[in-house]
C-alpha cells in the first residue's frame, strides 16, 4: 500500500493554532535514528541529574515509496500472511489497552519474537503503535500498562537495531498510515504524534528546564507575578504572631482559578487545603494538627495565613489535592444556585470546569432540570454526572431557561461565607456532593498549569500542590528494605538524612539484625517486617500495624534475558516484583511521598533486560500518573552506587516525576544514540 507524499506532509506539518502553548517543544536536529558523532555542546563535567523531554522533529515530508507495502498483525496476534509471494515492508502491531500491564506486554511479545525470528521479515520493519504509552509533557494522560510495553519494545531495539520502530498516539488514528510515515520519514526509532507534530524523547540536564525555583533558606515563600513573570519569594509575614480568628496553614495544595491565570493580580491563590500550624487567641473550633481546607489569601506557598469562619474540615478519605477543589467552586455555585426550586430549568455554562461540575452537582441536588454547554471532548466526562446526551451541547440558546449559571466571581462577608461553607460540609457528610476531579501540577510547575488551565479543555479542577521536605521524624518504609540495595538506602537516610523512624520490609535474609543495630546505633528506631510486598493484603497489614509519612521502592535489576527468549510467565514475575507492589503502594499510602527506583533499562532499552525494562518504563509512568493526580511521587532510574546515593537528595527535592540520576560522558568521541543527543 503506498501512502501519497502530500498526506503524510500534512500529518507531520500540520499548523498550530495560535492558542497554542508558546516554544511548547524545541526542534532537535537529529532526524536519523542511527548513533552519530557529535561536537561536545556542554563545556565541564556532564550532567548527573537528567529528565526526558519530548521535541519535535522534522522529517523530509515524503511518504513511504511507490511500491511500499503495509500489513497488520491480526487480532489473534499473527502476523500478515505475504501477498503474491512478497511480506509487507512495514508489519504493524496496535496494543491492546484493555488489559493490565502483563497482557499488554504478552500481546506485544508474541507477535515481536514471531517477527525476529522469521527469516522472511529479515528485510522487513515492524511498527509498534500505542495509544497514551508516553506522556509528551506534564499533567499529560498516560496508560502505566501500555508504559511497560514501551520498554520491553525499546529492549528489542537495541537488541535488533533497525527492525522496530515505537509510535504512540493519543487515541484511534483513522489515518494512521499517513502518522506511520510521517514518523519514518523522520528516521526516529521511537516518536509520540501529538497535533500533527511529531515528537521524540531526549535527556536533558535537570537544571535546563523552567521549573519556579524557591528562594534559598528557611523561610516561607509564595507564588507572585511579578514584571518578569511567575516567581517564588520569600513571604516572612506569614510567620507573624496571630490575632484574633486567624488560622495558619501548612498548605499542601491550592485551587487555580480564572483569576489566577488572568494576570491581573500580582499575589495568587484564593483556596487551599493543609494541616493547621497554629491558631489566634478567639479560635475555638480548631487546633493544630487539624486538616482543613477553605479561604486564603495568596495561598500558593508552604505556609498560608486564613481566618476561622473561611474553612472547613477535611474528611479523612479525602487528599488535599480533592479538599482544595471545593471551596471556590462549591461556594461560587451555592451562592448562585441555593434558592433554584424543584423543577426549574438551568443552564450550566463550562459545565466540564470547576465551578461547572459543581453547579451540576448542586443544581441536580436541588431538582433542577439541569442542561449544559460543553467542548465536545468532555462530554464523557458529563454523561459520568448522569446527564443524557440530549442535556449536553457546544452551546444553548440562553432564553428558554429559568436559570443560567457561569462561573463569575462573587463578593460576600466572612458570615455569609461561614454559613454556606456549614451548609456544603453537611452536604458533602451526606454523600450528596463530591469532590471535583483533579489535574494536579507542582507549584514549580504554576507555567504550566496557568497554561493548561487557560486552554479551557480541562474538567474538573486544576490544582497546585505544595513540596514539603520529609520530617526526619516522621517514619519512613523501605520496600526490599532487607536487600543489598534496600541496605544502603536504609544507610544513607539514617546516616545522611538524619531519618530516625525506618520500618524495613522484604523476604528474609541473613544479616538483617545486624542492619538494624548498626541503624539503631546511629540513633534510629528500626522495625523489620518480613512479608511479600507484593501480596496487596500482606502490605495492607504491614501499612496498618506500621503507618508511614514516606515510602521508598526498592526493587534491584531484574535477571536478564533477550526479548527473543522471554516468556509471558518471565514478563510476569518482572512485572509482579517491581510494577504490581508500586500499584499497591500507590493506592495505599495516600498523599504520603512515594519515590520508586527502576532503573535505566527502562529509558535505555538495555540488550538482555527486557523484562526489567518493561517494569521499569511501568514505574516511570506510574509516577508520572501520581503527580497528575496530585500525589508526591517520583521514578529515579537508578544507576545504584554511591554517585547515585549522592544525588538522591537532590532528586526528591525535584519537581520532576522521572529523574535519571547517572553520569553521562557527553563529550566522548563515542556513538551517541538519539537519546542523548541534546547532551552533547
Amino acid at each position: 500500500m503506498t501512502t501519497p507524499a502530500d498526506e503524510a506532509a500534512g500529518v507531520l506539518h500540520a499548523s498550530r493554532k495560535e492558542t497554542e502553548r508558546p516554544r511548547r517543544y524545541g526542534v532537535s536536529r537529529a532526524v536519523t535514528g542511527a548513533p552519530v558523532t557529535r561536537t561536545p555542546r556542554r563545556p565541564g563535567p556532564a550532567p548527573e541529574l537528567l529528565r526526558v523531554r519530548w521535541v519535535e522533529v522534522r522529517g523530509s515530508g515524503a511518504g513511504f515509496p511507490a511500491g511500499f507495502r503495509t500489513g497488520f498483525v491480526t487480532a489473534a496476534g499473527a502476523l500478515p500472511e505475504p501477498a503474491g509471494g512478497r511480506v509487507p515492508d512495514l508489519v504493524v502491531v496496535e496494543t491492546d489497552e484493555s488489559c493490565d500491564a502483563s497482557g499488554v506486554c504478552a500481546r506485544v511479545l508474541g507477535p515481536l519474537r514471531a517477527f525476529l525470528s522469521d527469516r522472511r521479515y529479515t528485510g522487513s520493519r515492524l511498527a509498534v503503535v500505542t495509544r497514551l504509552g508516553v506522556a509528551v509533557e506534564p499533567g499529560a494522560p498516560v496508560n502505566v500498562a501500555v508504559a511497560a510495553a514501551w520498554g520491553l519494545v525499546r529492549a528489542a531495539q537495541n537488541e535488533h537495531p533497525g527492525r522496530v520502530v515505537l509510535v504512540d498516539v493519543e487515541a484511534d488514528e483513522p489515518a494512521l498510515l499517513s502518522v506511520l510515515a510521517a514518523v519514518t520519514a523522520t528516521g526516529e526509532a521511537q516518536a509520540a504524534v501529538r497535533g500533527g507534530s511529531v515528537l521524540v524523547p531526549r535527556l536533558e540536564a535537570l537544571d535546563d528546564g523552567g521549573g519556579l525555583l524557591p528562594p534559598p533558606g528557611a523561610t516561607p515563600w509564595r507564588l507572585t507575578r511579578g514584571g518578569d513573570g511567575l516567581t517564588l519569594l520569600p513571604c516572612p509575614q506569614v510567620g507573624a504572631p496571630l490575632t484574633g480568628r486567624q488560622v495558619r496553614i501548612s498548605v499542601r495544595a491550592g485551587g487555580v482559578n480564572p483569576s489566577d491565570a488572568s494576570g491581573r493580580f500580582r499575589n495568587l491563590g484564593r483556596e487551599a487545603a493543609g494541616i493547621v500550624l497554629d491558631v489566634g487567641p478567639e479560635v475555638a473550633g480548631l487546633r493544630p494538627g487539624d486538616r482543613v481546607t477553605g479561604l486564603a489569601d495568596a495561598c500558593f506557598g508552604p505556609v498560608a495565613l486564613s481566618s476561622e469562619p473561611l474553612l472547613l474540615p477535611v474528611p479523612e478519605d479525602w487528599t488535599f489535592e480533592q479538599a482544595a477543589t471545593v471551596p471556590v467552586a462549591f461556594l461560587t455555585a451555592y451562592y448562585a444556585l441555593a434558592d433554584v426550586a424543584p423543577g426549574a430549568s438551568v443552564l450550566v455554562r463550562d459545565g466540564a470546569g470547576g465551578a461547572g461540575t459543581a453547579a451540576i452537582q448542586l443544581a441536580q441536588h436541588l431538582g433542577a432540570d439541569v442542561y449544559v454547554t460543553a467542548a465536545e471532548s468532555t462530554w464523557d466526562v458529563l454523561r459520568d454526572l448522569g446527564l443524557p446526551d440530549d442535556r449536553i451541547a457546544v452551546r444553548w440558546p440562553t432564553t428558554r431557561f429559568d436559570v443560567v449559571f457561569e462561573n463569575r466571581y462573587f463578593d460576600a462577608g466572612p458570615d455569609i461565607v461561614s454559613a454556606m461553607l456549614a451548609e456544603l460540609a453537611e452536604l458533602f457528610a451526606a454523600g450528596v456532593l463530591d469532590p471535583l476531579p483533579v489535574t494536579a501540577f507542582d507549584v514549580r510547575r504554576a507555567r504550566d498549569a496557568l497554561w493548561h488551565l487557560s486552554r479551557g479543555e480541562h474538567t474538573g479542577k486544576v490544582v497546585l500542590t505544595i513540596p514539603h521536605g520529609w520530617d526526619t521524624d516522621r517514619t519512613v518504609l523501605v520496600t526490599g528494605g532487607t536487600g543489598h540495595l534496600g541496605r544502603d538506602i536504609a544507610r544513607y537516610l539514617v546516616t545522611a538524612r538524619g531519618t530516625r523512624r525506618l520500618v524495613l520490609a522484604g523476604p528474609a535474609a541473613p544479616g538483617t539484625d545486624a542492619l538494624r543495630r548498626e541503624l539503631t546505633a546511629s540513633g534510629a528506631r528500626v522495625d523489620v517486617v518480613v512479608c511479600d510486598v507484593a501480596d496487596r493484603r500482606a502490605l495492607s497489614a504491614l501499612l496498618t500495624t506500621h503507618p508511614v509519612d514516606a515510602v521508598v521502592h526498592v526493587a534491584g535489576p531484574l535477571d536478564g534475558g533477550a526479548v527473543g527468549s522471554l516468556t509471558p510467565d518471565e514478563l510476569g514475575s518482572a512485572l509482579r516484583a517491581k510494577l504490581d507492589v508500586a500499584w499497591h503502594l500507590h493506592e495505599l499510602v495516600g498523599d504520603a511521598p512515594l519515590v520508586v527506583l527502576s532503573s535505566p533499562a527502562g529509558l535505555l532499552g538495555t540488550p538482555g533486560r527486557g523484562a526489567d525494562a518493561a517494569a521499569s518504563a511501568g514505574l516511570d509512568a506510574l509516577m508520572h500518573q501520581r503527580q497528575r493526580l496530585g500525589l508526591p511521587g517520583l521514578s529515579l532510574a537508578w544507576e545504584s552506587g554511591e554517585t547515585a546515593l549522592r544525588l538522591f537528595d537532590l532528586a526528591i527535592g525535584s519537581d520532576e516525576a522521572l529523574i535519571a540520576p547517572f553520569r553521562v560522558d557527553a563529550w566522548a568521541d563515542l556513538p551517541v544514540p538519539p537519546l542523548f543527543d541534546r547532551l552533547v
